[in-house]
């Protein structure tokens, strides 16, 4: 299953390459969220593992989350997961910002 705006993450794995996530319903405890994609051109170059989530962290922050969202927003981390070179070559443009709290929180950050 591919993480898509909204998605929310029981635990948010350590820092590195993220290999699996388990994705729970929103109205069950969970450490983040998705809440925001920024997508490179399908024939976009490579920019280097430094510059791959540099446009995504750009813009991951608080605006990106709904009213409700906004109130907590001191209380949250912001976590960009951006392409690896390797999954860059299979065709994966797709960088994730992620909204997480500790300790879990139920509902979306997204209304």
């Amino acid at each position: 299953m591919q993480l898509v705006l909204g998605s929310c993450v029981a635990e948010l794995p350590a820092d590195g390459a993220v290999e699996r996530v388990t994705v729970v319903p929103c109205d069950d405890p969970h450490e983040a969220q998705v809440v925001g994609r920024t997508d490179a051109s399908p024939d976009a170059v490579w920019p280097g593992d430094q510059d791959a989530g540099a446009r995504a962290r750009a813009s991951c922050g608080p605006p990106l989350l709904g009213a409700q969202g906004r109130r907590e927003a001191d209380g949250l981390r912001f976590v960009v997961w951006a392409p690896s070179e390797a999954s860059w070559e299979a065709g994966d443009r797709t960088s994730l910002c992620l909204a997480s709290s500790d300790p879990a929180e139920t509902g979306s950050l997204l209304r």
